[in-house]
């Protein structure tokens, strides 16, 4: 038998006496914070499954990606109007049209966090003339790339250009680690480690500790098998 992990209220009963009744859902006041967004992103993933299943039952091929990307094309906001004033800081990056064959570049207010336009390429000359449909920008967010530097400097000549959060952190960690990976053996060194605990290791970290034990277990094999030929019989 399985009982509600909700409140409990007492009611009364037919005769007059009170039973315990179960509620299925808390009160508004012991829901925490941030519930509803995680409740209506939960039941628009459930749609998106039954949607994609009816769909393969009548033979078409979608899948909840794509599904995904119809209700976010529905309940996207229109562009900002040009001339408007409201544009302050704009984020410009690039975009697939059809993944490795053609891309734009979308331009969308950072404050406002909407699509100001999407351009058909992303060529610098394209990007700058977007831009310049905006003269009321003061910053421009973007990666750090020269293709979009230089759009920036000719279509919102009077702007801050500034790297965006998530190309600097790529960018950092990048090259954190690659200077861990090169000095990785002086460190064992001074640790007085040589030996890899792979119970340590990230999961990539662990697919290349593996591909180097085996290059390790095949180049040893070869080193036996030619040792046995030079011998010979």
């Amino acid at each position: 038998m399985f009982r509600s992990a909700g409140s409990v209220a007492a009611t009364p009963d037919v005769h007059g006496g009170s039973s315990p009744r179960y509620s299925t859902r808390p009160s508004r006041s012991e829901q925490p914070r941030g519930r509803p967004d995680w409740m209506a992103w939960s039941t628009i993933s459930d749609w998106l499954s039954a949607a994609a299943r009816i769909a393969d039952r009548r033979m078409l091929s979608v899948s909840r990606d794509t599904l995904l990307c119809r209700v976010r094309r529905m309940a996207c906001p229109r562009a900002i109007p040009t001339g408007s004033g409201a544009v302050r800081v704009a984020g410009i990056d690039d975009f697939a049209w059809k993944r490795r064959q053609r891309y734009g570049t979308i331009v969308c207010d950072l404050e406002q966090r909407r699509i100001m336009d999407l351009l058909p390429d992303r060529e610098a000359g394209t990007a700058g003339a977007g831009l310049a449909e905006h003269p009321e920008i003061r910053v421009v967010s973007r990666d750090r790339g020269g293709g979009y530097g230089r759009a920036a400097t000719q279509g919102a000549p009077q702007a801050i250009q500034v790297a965006d959060r998530w190309h600097f952190m790529e960018n950092a960690s990048a090259a954190v680690l690659d200077a861990v990976r090169r000095s990785m053996r002086p460190i064992r060194q001074a640790l007085g480690s040589t030996a890899i605990d792979p119970g340590l290791l990230t999961d990539a970290e662990r697919i290349q500790h593996d591909g180097f034990v085996r290059r390790q277990d095949v180049q040893r094999k070869l080193g036996c098998w030619r040792l046995r030929q030079t011998a010979g019989p």
